[in-house]
């Protein structure tokens, strides 16, 4: 714009859709994602020591996973099947002793808008670098994730063409393997029908983040760098009408509360906004260590993690009650193509639902004092050269989080001493379940790093890292299961190693130019042709050598709780219960499966959380590549590489089956890629 002030501007389209399709059509998976970003910044030197950076930007993303029918158009309701919760595909339908078809879910995932402001001060006064500013970012986002039979699922099996027969009481009944699931089909009659789902929910929040540092040189080896920033999230509550499926619970009176009835707020969490995160950096180079550099640090780190968890608050009966539709021989009353699903509407509450709700029923919970999780992280290295082309560092690295997302089931048995689950001890013996989402787990990383670099010299570049660490947590896991607690009033139980925790990993790299042809150690005078097919080539390696991740063993349940990760019996310490020896020598059993039992019928098992580690990485990547010079300009030239991955072909073998009450528990039934080999030809000019 002028000497003085410059302006940026940048706007990104992506398209990543796909669609894995079924044997039938319209019975896939479509995965239609898009990402817009749009971003304008201004820089403004103020003076020779003050500059501001204003930039503003939005992003528009779509993360679904959806019916394949969806691109087909809204076509249920020709084919049928009406007043479903969508109606774009074609609905499931298993037939008995046949191929079903269609597929059951709507779409699950997520479409955010984000708009950011950030506008930052950048100011050298003597020997202070000062920064300071704020962002703000302003998040609309949809949320669908409880549409899994939204289109519907229907069931015909070998029921209504069956013959007739008249039982000892005389009532008619089928006569076995007298019918056709198929014709059933042809007839419009299923045996039963099901529909469950949930609108897709809005949800609005800003987050705030004003900070000040200051980067001080203190001597000219001494830096130093002090930081304060401020996080501030508001809650990100649902708008509109998503507003009136807010649930509580009341532990007083055992029964749900509804913000519908104004029994609670329709605020899902209360708001935290007492986050202040330090920063802390030093730099130092003494002058009694040459060529040696000690770095430091330390800062608290805060995220929102509120919309993982927040349709906790959302999904409770009667507004996720499945619908489910039974026919009676020998007339049905649910025909295909008249009145199989009928007209669903919001479901009428009173003050007397929550009383009024079946036994065995489940709700999800939200705990309403969620707080905003965060982690320290804290840092030590001791880096020093030796020449000009080798280096060494050394490197302490630890983090403790608090506050992250856990699971666990509020109704569930306490158990006595000897982990014993009696239904009698449930607080709320009127539901099957109270799967409670909250924010109270923890994880804890220790992690010792070493590393060396040999820069260029005699056509070698050499990286060797080697890292010791462990990672502990008590915290939810992902979508594997529900929850990863067994024992939900016990906390210290659930403690136990991270799911991708690595205690050694070993990985070298190196770029070699080989050292033959024109202009290197051997054959630089060899004739062109010869150089052409033998000079120049270089050689890249990848190897990576590291012991494996925690294997999650697992029983089949055998207590009365439906939300639990249940694990078995340990009869060996851990050490014990390894194999020493090949793991083909041992028929691909991986450990002592005596050592692991499924506990008895009431109990919870006496293992810990992921007790034992499976098998490691031992992986060469290798690659050789040459550039052939071209006469259409001065750099032009034809790059050839050939790729090899897991270039020795060696076996690297997955986790084995960790569940005790499968046939192959404790053996090892699958390994990850092959060797891979690529061959590429790249044409640069």
């Amino acid at each position: 714009i002028s000497s003085s002030q410059t302006l940026f501007a940048q706007f990104i389209q992506e398209t990543s859709s796909a669609i894995n399709s079924g044997t039938f059509p319209l019975s896939g998976a479509a995965y239609p994602n898009t990402t817009t970003l749009g971003m304008v910044q201004h820089t403004w030197i103020l003076s020779p020591a003050v500059v501001n950076t204003l930039r503003v930007g939005v992003t528009r993303g779509e993360a679904l996973y959806t019916n394949e029918g969806v691109n087909a158009g809204h076509i249920l309701g020709t084919l049928g099947v009406a007043n479903t919760l969508d109606d774009r595909g074609v609905s499931a339908v298993g037939l008995t002793g046949y191929a079903g078809f269609g597929r059951a879910n709507g779409n699950l995932g997520n479409i955010d808008n984000n708009y950011q402001a950030d506008e930052g001060v950048n100011w050298v006064r003597g020997n202070h670098t000062l920064q300071f500013g704020g962002s703000i970012r302003y998040h609309r986002t949809w949320q669908e994730n409880a549409n899994a039979n939204a289109l519907g699922t229907l069931a015909f099996q070998p029921f209504f063409t069956a013959q007739l027969a008249t039982s000892a009481a005389g009532a008619p009944g089928a006569v076995p393997n007298s019918g056709n699931s198929f014709a059933d089909f042809l007839l419009g009659m299923p045996f039963n029908a099901s529909l469950a789902g949930l609108p897709m929910f809005q949800y609005r929040f800003t987050e705030y983040t004003p900070y000040v540092q200051d980067t001080w040189r203190i001597t000219p080896s001494l830096t130093l760098n002090l930081g304060l920033s401020w996080y501030l999230s508001t809650v990100p509550n649902p708008t509109g009408s998503g507003s009136r499926y807010v649930h509580s619970f009341n532990p007083q009176t055992g029964l749900l509360t509804y913000a519908a009835l104004n029994q609670v707020s329709p605020s899902v969490m209360s708001f935290d906004g007492n986050n202040l995160t330090p920063r802390l950096g030093i730099a130092w180079q003494p002058h009694f260590l040459k060529d040696t550099v000690i770095r430091a640090g330390a800062g608290t780190y805060y995220y929102n993690a509120a919309l993982s968890e927040a349709q906790f608050a959302m999904v409770a009966p009667p507004f996720n009650t499945p619908l489910q539709l039974f026919n009676a021989q020998p007339n049905p009353t649910y025909l295909l193509g008249q009145n199989v699903f009928p007209v669903s509407s919001f479901p009428a509450l009173s003050n007397s639902t929550a009383a009024s709700l079946p036994n065995g029923s489940t709700a999800f919970l939200l705990n309403p004092p969620g707080l905003i999780p965060y982690v320290n992280q804290w840092n030590l290295s001791i880096e020093r050269a030796f020449g000009a082309n080798d280096s060494i560092e050394i490197d302490y690295l630890g983090s403790s989080a608090h506050r992250l997302q856990n699971r666990y089931d509020q109704d569930q048995c306490r158990p006595n001493a000897a982990l014993f689950c009696s239904a009698s001890t449930k607080p709320y013996p009127r539901y099957a379940g109270l799967l409670t989402g909250d924010f109270n787990g923890n994880s804890s990383y220790e992690a010792l790093y070493a590393k060396y670099h040999h820069r260029v010299g005699a056509g070698l570049n050499l990286r060797l890292e080697y890292s010791f660490a462990k990672v502990l947590t008590d915290a939810f896991e992902g979508p594997a299961v529900a929850t990863s607690s067994q024992i939900a009033v016990c906390r210290a139980c659930d403690k136990g190693f991270a799911s991708f925790d690595q205690r050694h990993r070993l990985v070298a790299s190196a770029v070699y130019d080989l050292p033959v042809g024109h202009g290197r150690r051997f054959g630089a005078a060899m004739p062109s042709a010869l150089n052409a097919i033998a000079g120049g080539w270089s050689l890249t390696t990848i190897a990576t050598f590291s012991t494996g991740v925690p294997i999650f063993l697992n029983s089949p349940s055998q207590t009365a709780s439906i939300y639990v990760a249940q694990r078995p019996n340990q009869l060996c310490a851990g050490a014990d219960s390894s194999l020493s020896g090949n793991l083909r020598g041992d028929g691909l059993r991986y450990f002592d499966t005596s050592c692991f039992v499924t506990p008895a019928a009431g109990y919870f098992g006496t293992a810990g959380r992921d007790p034992l580690h499976g098998p490691g990485q031992n992986d060469w990547d290798l690659g050789l590549e040459k550039d052939f010079r071209l006469p259409l300009s001065e750099h032009s030239h034809l790059q050839f590489r050939g790729e090899f991955f897991n270039a020795f072909n060696h076996a690297q073998f997955n986790n084995p089956n960790a569940g005790t009450g499968a046939a192959n528990f404790g053996f090892v039934s699958g390994t990850a890629a092959p060797r891979l080999v690529q061959v590429v030809l790249k044409l640069v000019w």
